[in-house]
């Protein structure tokens, strides 16, 4: 006969007295979790551009000028990308297209927006559209993008300072 106690604390089950099987615990192990979204696993990750400029150019980074002229890149590219239907590839590709209504600052950013893409994809083949995504994603590249993300910064400011010249 079990101890009466243990049956009145829930230890034992029943009159023989056989052990109460524990209770399954839900399946829960952080193995077996499921991992981040891609959103969150973006967010998480740090910030290319930041560890590039991090870096310095002696070691294979940007210096700070080509940083400031890749965020504005970045923008451009928001700014033709809200004022425009098609891509922003097929307008560089095409040679451009009517900015329509816009203020005078993104009328500027659309003009050296063309000039900078069409030099830009004589001199390397690549678009500045892709370029522009990939500066977005902040997506790590190797070598050969660091080298384009310098040219692309180099000529950014290079035609902004063309067209200011033409402008005046």
């Amino acid at each position: 006969m079990p101890n009466k106690n243990l049956k009145r604390l829930g230890k034992v089950s029943g009159t023989r007295g056989e052990p109460i099987a524990p209770k399954a615990r839900p399946d829960n192990h952080w193995s077996r979790r499921v991992g981040p979204t891609p959103e969150t696993a973006a967010k998480l990750q740090p910030d290319f551009l930041d560890q590039l400029l991090r870096k310095g150019p002696e070691n294979g980074g940007i210096d700070n000028t080509t940083f400031e002229a890749l965020f504005e890149i970045e923008e451009a590219h928001a700014v033709v990308g809200r004022r425009t239907a098609a891509r922003a590839s097929t307008l560089e590709l095409a040679g451009g297209g009517d900015p329509g209504n816009m203020s005078d600052g993104e009328a500027r950013t659309w003009t050296v927006w063309l000039a900078w893409a069409k030099d830009f994809y004589d001199q390397t083949g690549v678009t500045g559209a892709k370029i522009a995504e990939l500066i977005e994603m902040r997506y790590p590249v190797d070598a050969v993008f660091v080298g384009h993300y310098r040219r692309a910064a180099g000529l950014w400011d290079k035609t902004k300072r063309d067209l200011a010249k033409a402008a005046t």
